[in-house]
């Protein structure tokens, strides 16, 4: 598949360094919320002896040492100054009360189960980054069963993870021998190049890392056909449609099997999307991607920031001229380009500004 062939507008001439234009569609992002921490090596295993598991459902659950503080590394901490989210409180009295069971056996906890592909990918599946050094031990957890969502489960799966190697006790349970395995990635903050490594380790035991073709076009990462979501661009569709245009194939991320997804991010020399999830499968691109991501405000969360860092990424953060309307169903929020054909062709070039 041969490079599209496309004119470019005049305002190309100020983003290749030559003399000033008028505005371009897009303006580089200037603002950056959250830490974005880089750190070598592994974040680290915490032994814990008498550990006290309350279950999800009940008041202060968490995993507890016996003096009824949250066991190291056991938090789930995001930024940008960092705090404890989803369990309820650092501390608890119920470790100081007797559990209906004692397990003598160690475990592994890897944390609570987060529902969002993004937040799976950095916040779950960033602790198991010691795949393949404890496979003998069962793995401790919070929220619903790692294999319940497709996703993760393909991630362990790859990883050699079973559906039999995790236990969920339902009731407050002491462990005497647990290690926690601290996440490999705490978003707003920073990340681990473990995490790097884990995710490709899934690209290879997967059999998704194919030869990138630098002939091929960028691919467009569009977020039309999805539901429900944090934000989404109401006239997207005419971004498709002048992408289409100028040769540039439209991938829907979500359609795609989850080797696919991560087989398209190998095979291909460029992307161009909406700054979401859908970004966060560079990480599974040993060297990673050239990358164009639009935001919907002049700012970037620094997960993005994170994930370039781990995996290699070039990627230009850019702002659109957006306006916000009335939300669709199932987002957040909502917002409308000016001028979508404009908008795509500034992204388009801008891909290939650098070459």
């Amino acid at each position: 598949m041969k490079r599209p062939a496309f004119s470019l507008p005049s305002w190309f001439k100020r983003i290749a360094g030559q003399a000033p234009v008028p505005r371009c569609p897009t303006q580089e992002v200037e603002a950056l919320w959250g830490q974005a921490r880089l750190y070598e090596g592994e974040p680290g295993l915490y032994p814990i002896k008498d550990a006290v598991f309350i279950p999800d459902h009940m008041d202060n659950w968490g995993l507890y040492g016996p003096d009824g503080v949250l066991a190291p590394g056991a938090g789930l901490y995001h930024g940008p100054e960092r705090h404890l989210i989803l369990t309820p409180a650092e501390t608890s009295t119920a470790p100081l009360s007797a559990p209906a069971e004692t397990i003598e056996d160690e475990v592994l906890y890897c944390g609570p189960v987060i529902i969002h592909y993004g937040h799976t990918l950095l916040s779950t599946f960033s602790r198991y980054w010691f795949a393949g050094t404890h496979k003998h031990k069962k793995i401790l957890f919070h929220g619903p069963h790692p294999f319940a969502l497709p996703y993760l489960k393909f991630w362990l799966e790859s990883c050699g993870f079973s559906e039999g190697d995790f236990i969920q006790p339902d009731r407050p349970t002491r462990f005497r021998n647990i290690v926690v395995a601290a996440p490999s990635f705490e978003e707003l903050l920073g990340g681990y190049k473990a995490f790097a490594h884990l995710c490709h380790r899934v690209a290879v035991n997967a059999g998704a890392v194919v030869k990138t073709d630098k002939s091929l076009p960028p691919v467009y990462l569009s977020k039309s056909r999805v539901s429900s979501g944090v934000s989404n661009l109401a006239n997207e569709a005419l971004i498709e449609e002048e992408m289409r245009a100028k040769g540039v194939p439209v991938v829907y991320p979500e359609q795609l099997s989850f080797v696919d997804q991560i087989r398209v991010f190998h095979e291909y020399p460029r992307f161009i999307g909406t700054c979401c999830s859908a970004l966060h499968t560079s990480l599974f691109v040993e060297g990673g991607c050239r990358m164009v991501g639009l935001t919907y405000q002049n700012i970037i969360h620094s997960n993005y920031i994170i994930i370039d860092q781990l995996a290699g990424n070039r990627t230009q953060y850019l702002q659109g001229y957006l306006t916000q309307i009335e939300t669709s169903p199932g987002f957040g929020q909502t917002f409308e380009a000016a001028d979508p054909k404009a908008l795509a062709q500034d992204m388009l070039a801008r891909s290939y500004a650098e070459d």
